[in-house]
Order: structure tokens, then C-alpha cells, then sequence
């Protein structure tokens, strides 16, 4: 599944969670996602001096993701040596995110998830900035690079995703894998993603037809890395 066809929107870091009982509960109870209405997700602007220079709200921020305090002066001066690769909004390539989390972060339960567009779907991709407030910013830039999602990864499925204001909404937002089963009969994985990008895509366009928030919605391909 992991293939050229896929462009990098970028690396990060999400927290396993529980999923509320009141979602979808077809879907495994512990999950990941690229939408931090469930759970932390980095980087942030905290990873960079120049960004954020107050030490204890970056502290409190690292300890999130299960970085040790000891860790944290370490951790700001490699990010800024590796600041071409680390933005306020996901690392830019997989080696990088690889090489923080082995380097820094002390927790089982956070994970490497890469994304990728295919790269039929760049135009509408564009085709949506007029509908986040930052007109894709950070996303946007990952894009235009044109570089292939790194195949040294697992694939998980793909997650509509709505981009706005430098995060993510997730079709999870909406309740959708029950509703989208009912309705357009797809289903998802035992990882709770979806299969079949062609899938994926209707989803996503039912999703926006039946009212999901004002943002650049698109079925992406979700990778762990490790």
C-alpha cells in the first residue's frame, strides 16, 4: 500500500488512546489518529527556541509525550540543529521523527504516524485552501515538496482528515464508522481505518456533503513507524 503514488504530509507524534465508549464500538478500544480532539500530538511550537523559550511550559509539553525533564535543554538544542526538518507542525521527514523518539521520548504509548496524500487527490487538495483560516499553513508547504511517504513503515489505512488552523479533525469527530457503514456500507480494519483508499475518498465526500467543520478534508494514508 505504501507507495510513490503517496506524498508526505509530514511525521509525528500521537498518543495511544482509549476510545470512548460512545464512538463506533466496532472499533478497537485502544487507537491512534492524527486528530488531537483524542488525544496529544507533536511536534509544536515548543520544539523550537524560536518559537517558545519559556522552559517549563516546554517541560510540561514534553512531559506529554514522556520526555523527562532532564531531557528537555538536550532536546531543544538537537531540534535546533535539526531545525530544516523540524516545524512547529510535524517533523518533514521519517528519519527525524525516528531519531527524536529514540533519542528523547520514554513512553510506550506515544507512536511515530506518518501521512500521505495520494497524489491524484493533490488538486483538490489545493482546490480547498480558501477553507482553512491559514490557507493550509504547514500542511501546505509539506505538500508542495512533492516527496514520497517513507515505505520503511507500517501501513495502518487511511483516516479522513479535516486540516484547519494547523490540526486536524478526524471522521472520528463525527461519530462516521458506524453512520458511513449504515450508509455507504465500508467498514474499517482491526486497526480502525479504512482499506481501500477509493473507499476512503467516498467517505470523505460523505462526510463533507452531510456537514463536517469548514476545513481541507481528504482521505489520507496513516503509517506507524517505529
Amino acid at each position: 500500500m505504501i507507495s510513490n503514488d503517496f506524498i508526505t504530509g509530514g511525521y509525528y507524534l500521537s498518543k495511544k488512546f482509549k476510545r470512548p465508549p460512545v464512538i463506533a464500538p466496532k472499533l478497537p478500544e485502544t487507537m491512534v489518529t492524527l486528530s488531537d480532539c483524542f488525544t496529544d500530538l507533536g511536534p509544536g511550537p515548543w520544539l523550537l527556541r524560536e518559537w517558545n523559550s519559556d522552559e517549563e511550559e516546554v517541560a510540561e509539553q514534553a512531559s506529554l509525550f514522556g520526555i523527562p525533564q532532564h531531557l528537555v535543554l538536550p532536546m531543544l538544542d538537537w531540534c535546533t540543529e535539526e531545525k530544516f526538518n523540524v516545524h512547529p507542525t510535524s517533523f518533514r521527514i521519517a528519519e527525524t521523527a525516528i531519531e527524536f523518539s529514540r533519542r528523547f521520548v520514554r513512553s510506550s504509548d506515544v507512536v511515530i504516524l506518518g501521512i500521505g496524500l495520494h497524489r491524484k487527490l493533490m488538486k483538490s487538495l489545493r482546490s480547498q485552501l480558501s477553507k482553512d483560516v491559514n490557507s493550509g499553513y504547514g500542511l501546505i508547504e509539506q505538500i508542495e515538496r512533492e516527496e514520497s511517504l517513507s515505505p520503511s513503515g507500517t501501513a495502518l489505512g487511511f483516516e479522513p482528515l479535516g486540516y484547519e488552523a494547523t490540526k486536524f479533525h478526524s471522521w472520528l469527530c463525527h461519530d462516521a464508522p458506524d453512520e458511513v457503514e449504515s450508509a455507504l456500507g465500508v467498514g474499517t480494519n482491526q486497526k480502525g481505518f479504512i482499506s481501500e483508499l477509493e473507499n476512503a475518498v467516498r467517505v470523505t465526500e460523505h462526510l463533507v456533503a452531510t456537514g463536517a467543520e469548514s476545513a481541507m478534508w481528504e482521505p489520507w494514508l496513516v503509517v506507524q513507524y517505529t
